[in-house]
Formats: structure tokens, sequence, C-alpha cells
């Protein structure tokens, strides 16, 4: 079983983030509960739903498929701390139900991404998940003042939940 749960969604106004409580569940395990930045990862996190990702802590605001989905909220630029899951879909046997791997990685400066724990879960209940929390983000931001620094964030999260 895969839950994503966000609370108390709340926009920083002067930093330009948006922040939430995040309970994510993998069969029964909490592995993350955190108040967090949860917009900068949220197209690549959409992406994910039919798409491999891995990501990237030094990935640029373009690259927003390579985004991890949670970051620090701490306001400042140069801190990339993180919790980062790698997408990978697999398809099982004919008439068996496709499933998504989600790998936890660690992301040290100059070393290479090191796997601490993996995961499977239904496609289709990630991909339920994922669309109902990127709908929740669309909600909250809906009519705000919001300038994010990827400037179409809002746009492309509105895009992927249409595809």
């Amino acid at each position: 079983m895969f839950q994503l749960q966000y609370e108390k969604w709340r926009l920083d106004p002067q930093l330009q983030i948006v922040q939430a409580d995040v309970t994510v569940t993998i069969d029964g395990e909490i592995v993350l509960e955190e108040s967090i930045c949860v917009d900068v990862g949220m197209p690549a996190m959409l992406y994910s739903r039919t798409h491999d990702t891995t990501p990237s802590r030094q990935a640029a605001p373009e690259e927003w498929r390579r985004a991890p989905f949670w970051v620090c909220g701490c306001g400042d630029p140069a801190c990339r701390q993180l919790f980062s899951l790698a997408v990978r879909h697999r398809t099982n046997g004919e008439g068996e139900e496709p499933m998504v791997e989600l790998a936890e990685v660690e992301e040290r400066e100059g070393e290479e991404p090191r796997e601490t724990a993996r995961y499977r879960v239904p496609a289709a209940q990630y991909a339920a998940e994922v669309t109902k929390v990127g709908s929740a983000f669309a909600r909250f931001v809906a009519g705000r003042d919001y300038r994010p620094l990827l400037a179409n964030t809002e746009a492309i999260v509105r895009d992927m939940l249409e595809e």
C-alpha cells in the first residue's frame, strides 16, 4: 500500500515556496513525516506517474523532471537537504498488475546517489495518490500571489494533471 498525505498547506510569501506537513507511508511503514517544501518537486512527482525519474539535488529549475519531490523549506538557496525517491515503472508477466519501484536515494556532493531502501507498489495506486496531491496543490496555489523559482510551476502542474 502507498499513501501520500499532505496537510496544513502554506505559502511562505517571502520565500515564495509552498510547504506542507507530508507523510509518506509504504506498506505500513512511515518513510517520511516532515514539514517540508513541496512545490519544487511537484511537477517531477506528477511526471513520475508515467515516467521513470531519478532525482538530482543539483538540477536547475528548468530541469524540473529531475527535481527531488521534497526539499528543505528553510529558504537558504544553498541548502539542498531533501528526501529523494527514484521511480522505476516495472511490467510483470502477462496478466499481472504493473508496479512502480520506489527507491530512497541519498545524494552526497561529488558521489553517485546511494540507494537506502526499495519498495514496490501498484502503479495505479501510486498514480492515484500522486494525482490526488497534485490536484490539491493546484487548488491551493490557484489565485494566490505565488511566484516560484520555476515561474511556470503552476502551469506545468495543471498540464500534467490534464494528461
